[in-house]
């Protein structure tokens, strides 16, 4: 049994991972045939799911819709590229053969949808089974919200839905609740703590009866969607998949609104898919229509799917580059260098150079922290936080993004002086303090602080940011200078940068 198990999620794993397509589904009375079209011997409509490392799962429908019940399929045989199984019900009647073709593309009777393991979210129509809820008409009910919430289950739209907001109210008082809602174009799992729905309320002078929130993952089309494969051409990636533009709106009962595009320090998961299969230096980008570019968002790109999280809504487009600079060739760093630029979190220097070796500011860091975070780039308009910050310069609204995300300090003088070198003390304080706002835990016990530190001579020189240090070392962010020195007071440089910020986005779940 331990070999067909393993032999079956080999195999499956191999699909999967080329595939990434699902179900194969039927509709009416009757069974799959050997080549995946629809047979006779089954009463019922079958929707089958195929879950990574988890063999084959069917829900089984009777023609009037009722839910009959879900049974596993076991591996048989695989003979010519094609995967053969058995699928028994509960009961123990026995369903014909089906053979799933390698990629699942055998007829147009498969039904294809993309499937996202971790948390059995799907993309594309077809017969919802138990764990669904239909609300592809765009409305739902407080009941529907309410089950959702309570059962974990998966409200599935075309690309808009309205919810009353005293039911979202009602659903949000259970710990931890959250609705997951997919599409078409995406989906994404909303906490609903960050909705502040009393606030949008009062805000749209309404009471919460009268208040409804508009969710909706809709697809860019035309001039829209051509500015953004633009963006991706100016930095010279391709464009892998649609623009997406996640988006959602409280709206009161004379149709005033109000868009809700920051979620305050949590982040907030979605999914869309991509056009092809990608490679390690895909990314998620942001699309700022105002600006007209893109920027990193933390996400994991694997062949057909893209999981991404971010503490505020846009629109978002799966891109791929491969950037490389002349003058890393042979450099400790490159592979991290030219990852992340890949990813749109770093910059050259121009005309190809990285200069890795210079030493970077403490402006310069603040914004590649931001960007690593994906957080929004503040609009400063008065208060830059720092009396030597102007609005004009063009580190303000980075500076002013990490001082509200808690990431930077000034000095007593109430400056930042940005342009200062910034030293590997004050780099490994803000790593940690990022690693801390993307959810990461950096408490250390006494013990952890000191055993981190001892192999370091020089540790007692840390001015200020010893437990600060002794995290990002034992975090696996930092390494000494030497293997017995840290020299925390020598400035940073660019490689050095790039390098902790590559350990923080993997320790964090950002870059996989």
């Amino acid at each position: 049994m331990k070999t067909v198990k393993k032999k079956l999620s080999g195999i499956l794993a191999f699909v999967l991972l080329a595939t990434m397509i699902l179900p194969v589904a039927a509709f009416g009375a009757g069974g799959f045939n050997n080549d995946g079209t629809i047979g006779t011997n089954v009463n019922g409509s079958v929707y089958a799911d195929v879950y990574y490392n988890e063999g084959v799962s069917i829900s089984v429908y009777a023609p009037d819709g009722t839910f009959l019940g879900v049974t596993k399929a076991m591996y048989d045989s695989v003979t010519g590229g094609t995967y053969k199984y058995r699928y028994s019900t509960a009961t123990g009647a026995t369903y014909n053969w089906v053979n799933l073709l390698a990629y699942f593309g055998a007829t147009d009777a498969v039904y294809k949808a993309v499937y996202k393991p971790s948390n059995n979210v799907f993309f594309g129509g077809g017969f919802a089974s138990n764990n669904e809820i239909n609300a592809t008409n765009g409305t739902i009910s407080a009941s529907q919200v309410k089950d959702a919430v309570e059962n974990g289950k998966v409200v599935k739209i075309a690309d808009k839905l309205a919810i009353p907001a005293d039911a979202l109210a009602e659903a949000a008082k259970k710990a931890g609740a959250k609705l997951v809602i997919s599409g078409d174009n995406g989906s994404i799992e909303l906490p609903l703590s960050v909705l502040k729905l009393e606030e949008l309320a009062k805000q749209l002078g309404v009471d919460l009866k009268d208040l409804k929130i508009n969710i909706s993952i809709t697809k860019l089309s035309g001039a829209e969607a051509t500015a953004v494969t633009d963006a991706a051409k100016t930095v010279g990636a391709a464009a892998l998949s649609d623009a997406v533009d996640f988006a959602i709106v409280a709206e009161g009962k004379d149709g005033k609104k109000v868009a809700i595009d920051s979620f305050g320090s949590t982040y907030v998961k979605r999914t869309i898919k991509t056009n092809k299969a990608a490679t390690k230096t895909a990314t998620v980008a942001l699309y700022n229509p105002a600006s007209k570019a893109l920027s990193f968002v933390p996400s994991v790109v694997a062949d057909t799917y893209a999981d991404f999280k971010r503490t505020g809504n846009s629109v978002y487009v799966v891109v791929e580059n491969a950037a490389s600079f002349n003058d890393v060739a042979g450099h400790w760093a490159k592979s991290d260098i030219e990852l992340l630029a890949s990813k749109l979190v770093v910059d050259g220097t121009g005309a190809g150079k990285f200069e890795a070796d210079r030493a970077i500011t403490r402006a310069e860091f603040a914004a590649l922290a931001v960007k690593a975070l994906g957080l929004n780039v503040a609009s400063v308009v008065s208060n830059t936080y720092f009396s030597d910050v102007a609005t004009s310069d063009w580190s303000a609204g980075y500076v002013a993004a990490a001082k509200t995300a808690g990431l930077v300090d000034g000095y007593e003088d109430g400056t930042f002086q940005g342009d200062k070198e910034i030293t590997r003390e004050e780099l490994s304080a803000l790593v940690v303090r990022a690693l801390k706002f993307a959810g990461v835990d950096t408490s250390l016990t006494a013990a952890q602080q000191s055993a981190a530190l001892a192999k370091f001579s020089d540790s007692d020189e840390i001015v200020w940011g010893e437990k600060e240090v002794a995290a990002a070392i034992h975090l696996g962010i930092v390494n000494g200078k030497t293997d017995t020195t840290l020299e925390t007071a020598s400035d940073a440089t660019r490689a050095e940068s790039a390098t902790m910020l590559k350990r923080l986005l993997t320790k964090a779940g950002f870059i996989k």
